[in-house]
């Protein structure tokens, strides 16, 4: 690999004579003229193979190769392929593909884009402002999610390069300068960022590791993501209903935060949506990660942890003694709403 550092480099890799007939050969299906084999038969091979390659979200090793490679860039490069549904006519996915550019730059600013692509075959290549908050694969989700658009599984290794296209103003939709200002970066979930040290203490009761953002309190829980949303969800009174959604969804993200941290990506990639509109649904996500938090842990999270944990507990017992937790019964909380208490006070405990 080397390191392209102006605009001016990275046009004439696109733009020389010979890339531009690959591409175009790329796009009509055609192969290349690649010598000859032992034999002496010509070898061709497909001309998208044969095109100048970039990759967007890693730094290459000191010796200046790619794989096994840990350094990440200040930016996320992101495959965006669209496949022509079976019922859908060559206009309506040639009209879906087009509606893709329009998306992205009507969100430039919020998603740090610095360069859009078209790609040599069908669809789309962008690259955007790594947030330090979330790693990888949550960078690329938060963006599929920003943009509506759904991004290549197959395209989420930091060291995952792209076969590019030309300079044209065809195929280069938008190129910001912030491309090549590449020092790597050090990712927050690795290592506390600088002046973070000090507000990093350990619980001596509990032995977990509570970080202080702001005024919240950041906690740990043994128990997957998931487990702990559904037992919060639970705690809150279950899903909502039409009418009461978004201040359900405030208060689930307002729990969340002491959890997780409060970067509105990724408590956005755990707030179900419960049938809520995608932009209000993210709005309030934001709205409840802005607002102040006490120091002091909600006593409805402290009960969703310890339900999360016992069932999480129950799950890997049963699936180490090879049992079937289907239809394990879910641990009670310790306190029960005043009400729940006392309609089920007559109850077996069973």
């Amino acid at each position: 690999m080397i390191a392209v550092t102006s605009e001016e480099q990275y046009r004439r890799l696109r733009g020389s004579r010979t890339q531009k007939i690959r591409v175009k050969k790329a796009r009509d299906g055609q192969p290349i003229f690649w010598g000859k084999n032992s034999d002496g038969s010509v070898r061709w091979v497909e001309a998208k193979t044969k095109l100048e390659q970039f990759n967007y979200s890693c730094l290459p090793n000191e010796d200046g190769t790619l794989a096994g490679s840990t350094r990440l860039s200040n930016s996320v490069g992101m495959d965006i392929d669209l496949e022509r549904g079976a019922d859908e006519s060559q206009e309506q996915f040639q009209a879906r593909l087009e509606e893709i550019p329009t998306r992205v730059l009507a969100k430039k600013d919020e998603l740090g884009l610095q360069m859009l692509e078209r790609s040599a075959t069908k669809g789309y290549h962008l690259v955007f402002t790594r947030r330090l908050d979330l790693n990888q694969e949550e960078n690329l989700i938060w963006a599929s999610q920003l943009l509506g658009v759904k991004f290549d599984d197959n395209a989420k290794d930091i060291t995952r390069v792209f076969f590019t296209t030309t300079d044209s103003a065809e195929d280069l939709l938008f190129l910001s300068k912030d491309l090549f200002v590449n020092e790597g970066v050090q990712a927050k979930e690795e290592s506390p960022a600088e002046g973070e040290a000090d507000n990093v203490h350990f619980s001596e009761q509990q032995g977990n590791r509570n970080v202080l953002l702001g005024k919240a309190v950041i906690l740990t829980c043994s128990a997957p993501r998931d487990y702990v949303v559904k037992a919060l969800e639970e705690q809150l009174g279950g899903a909502p209903v039409h009418g009461s959604r978004n201040n359900f969804i405030f208060a689930m993200a307002c729990h969340l935060i002491h959890l997780y941290g409060n970067a509105p990506a990724t408590i956005s990639l755990l707030v179900p949506q419960y049938g809520e509109r995608t932009e209000r649904w993210r709005s309030t996500i934001e709205s409840a990660c802005r607002t102040a938090k006490s120091a002091q842990v909600p006593d409805v999270l402290k009960r969703a942890i310890k339900v999360a944990e016992a069932r999480y507990q129950l799950t890997s017992e049963a699936t180490a003694a090879g049992g079937n937790t289907d239809n394990a019964a879910p641990a009670l909380p310790e306190q029960l709403p005043p009400l729940i208490a006392h309609l089920t006070s007559k109850v077996p405990d069973i």
